[in-house]
């Protein structure tokens, strides 16, 4: 084993074990920053065994620009590397993999495959509801025109106008994407930018939240949602994880819910959706629940089918003097209001749920009902006219 250190050595070790998984070696030299170990284990023959690197932060061999390991069997050099997360695992040995070829080729009959369906890029706007993204260095990482995550640009370096910082705590901008349609989504491509000296990282899990009406602040109920951690913090550049979601139908809006990253921050540059737009459906021509006018009679003899829509204020107790309109069996006139006169409400259940939120009919809120405006969703509640009891 031949391992460089980098800036953080203390965060480096590393472990041989068989194949039973039984610890034969591990590594036991105190190292030093920025220097070079060469490190011989005599292992016997006819065996399998596992090489595993670990970094204790979680960044690989990767800070200072100066870490790697050579491991070498038998003479020959097998796995080099510097550019891994916690740990990186290799088998090597005389039984690990099989040499020799099958005895026999299995004979199969090719079956016709149907050719996939190509994706198309979906397009999109999008805001920031929860804030926008904050400016820094002289303009750096805000996006202001609300054009960097969608205009198609993948950079593989930062500039002042290409990403925006994402963190899960301060910055945590959760961006909502508008397709402008209903879609099936397949797969949602985030790329960003490592720039490891300006402590700037990779992705190490990304979130995605999706609906197919747009969603209210502070009461999101969403349909899917699909996250993808990546188990590998990469060198400086231009990176991009694709989160799978083959079974998001019919949405419209999606947010990008959670940038987790190996360490501090990253640069987000450029989302990408695949899918396919649902096509509009036609709208069939409703019925007339009436029949055709010649088979219609005489509106003078024959009652409306179609009720009458009537106002109705506060029933009164005291009888009518004038003659009803549909008379009842009885010829003497009821003392009680009639119970089609009962209030009628359509409540949604976010208002059951607020019952600070009971407002009246008239729309005005009174100092006596609680609260000091009602809000839009519950102005459903239809009263009669002056029933302010019922409040």
């Amino acid at each position: 084993l031949e391992l460089s250190t980098d800036y953080n050595y203390d965060e480096t070790s590393w472990a041989v074990m068989d194949s039973s998984g039984t610890l034969l070696r591990k590594s036991i030299i105190t190292y030093s920053r920025f220097n070079t170990y060469i490190e011989n284990l005599c292992l016997g023959i006819n065996q399998c065994y596992t090489f595993t690197i670990f970094d204790s932060f979680g960044d690989g061999l990767l800070v200072g620009n100066s870490g790697s390991y050579k491991l070498s069997w038998d003479g020959e050099e097998i796995k080099t590397g510097r550019n891994f997360a916690y740990e990186e695992v290799t088998l090597f040995g005389d039984t690990c993999f099989p040499t020799d070829p099958p005895s026999s080729i299995p004979s199969f009959t090719a079956t016709p495959t149907t050719p996939p369906i190509a994706l198309q890029i979906i397009p999109f706007q999008y805001s920031y509801p929860y804030g926008d993204p904050i400016s820094c260095c002289g303009g750096y990482y805000d996006d202001p025109n609300l054009d960097i995550l969608n205009d198609g640009i993948k950079p593989s370096s930062i500039s002042s106008t290409n990403g925006v910082n994402f963190d899960i705590y301060v910055q945590a901008y959760k961006p909502l994407l508008d397709l402008g349609a209903h879609c099936n989504v397949n797969k949602i491509e985030v790329s960003y930018i490592v720039n490891i000296v300006w402590s700037k990282w990779g992705v190490r899990r990304i979130s995605c939240s999706s609906s197919s009406d747009e969603p209210k602040l502070g009461y999101e109920e969403w349909k899917y949602t699909a996250s993808e951690l990546n188990t590998q913090q990469e060198e400086n550049g231009g990176h991009t994880i694709t989160i799978s979601t083959n079974n998001w139908n019919d949405v419209r809006y999606i947010e990008l819910s959670e940038v987790n990253t190996f360490k501090h921050q990253t640069i987000i540059t450029e989302v990408t959706v695949y899918g396919s737009i649902l096509a509009t459906p036609t709208t069939s021509p409703v019925p007339s629940v009436l029949p055709s006018s010649s088979l219609l009679p005489s509106l003078s003899t024959v009652p409306s089918l179609i009720p009458s829509i009537v106002h109705v204020s506060v029933p009164s107790a005291v009888p009518s003097t004038n003659p009803s309109l549909n008379p009842s069996a009885s010829t003497n006139p009821s003392s009680m209001p009639s119970a089609s006169l009962s209030k009628l409400s359509v409540v949604p259940s976010r208002c059951i749920s607020t019952p600070t939120y009971s407002c009246c009919g008239d729309g005005i809120c009174d100092s006596d009902e609680g609260f000091t405006s009602c809000p839009a969703d519950c102005d459903v509640y239809l009263w009669p006219a002056g029933s302010t009891s019922e409040c």
